[in-house]
């Protein structure tokens, strides 16, 4: 882990060409100096032939490997939402030894002393803050902040606006919709969903000793 904000160059965009998830994706590559979207892979038969901001629908999933082993791309990235479809699409790329890399937004303020994994995506004005650990996989959205000293666990999805207190520790897996967020000192279990706007307390998650 490392907080190395954004490498290799080209990017591979895997899913959600046709959800948003590529289009923000593709945002947020497009504002990097180091890294350029080259093509998405996606399943939906909608998708095929279409262009995303730019970038060209080049197949789907079943095409990924023979693309990389071809040199068309240096690393991939999922914009799938959908936290069960992110971890079957990571374990499934991490299998196949195809790289997964970070897409940080240029406007995201990412802390010297945060640690971040691999897989995540953190888009425009989301925050990291001091010593905060994020694992693999995350999706971070517009707004969002990760106050100091939090754990992120793998393959959790933050949508727009929601805020974690400091010390605060998410299992994997966890979703939190629009405008929701935690208290701080509380432990979120693996598998949790937090509703919108719904804010997690230590009555609901008992605090850390």
């Amino acid at each position: 882990m490392s907080n190395i904000r954004n490498s290799p160059s080209r990017i591979a965009v895997v899913g959600s060409a046709l959800g948003g998830g590529a289009a923000q994706v593709i945002d947020a590559i497009s504002r990097s100096e180091d890294q350029i979207a080259v093509a998405i892979y996606d399943n939906s038969p909608e998708a095929k032939g279409r262009c995303i901001h730019g970038i060209e629908v080049a197949g789907s999933s079943e095409n990924v490997i023979q693309a990389y082993k071809a040199g068309a791309f240096d690393a991939a990235i999922i914009a799938i939402g959908n936290i069960k479809l992110r971890k079957e699409v990571f374990d499934w790329l991490n299998l196949a030894s195809i790289p997964l890399c970070n897409i940080i937004d240029r406007d995201a303020v990412v802390s010297t002393t945060a640690k971040i994994g691999a897989g995540n995506v953190l888009l425009c004005h989301s925050y990291v803050g001091p010593g905060v650990v994020i694992r693999d996989n995350c999706y971070v959205i517009t707004g969002s902040r990760i106050n100091h000293d939090s754990y992120l666990g793998s393959h959790c999805y933050l949508s727009t606006g929601v805020s974690i207190g400091g010390r605060v520790k998410v299992g994997e897996m966890v979703k939190f919709d629009t405008a929701s967020g935690s208290a701080p000192d509380c432990l979120i279990p693996s598998g949790t969903y937090l509703q919108p706007g719904q804010i997690a307390t230590s009555k609901l998650f008992p605090k850390q000793k």
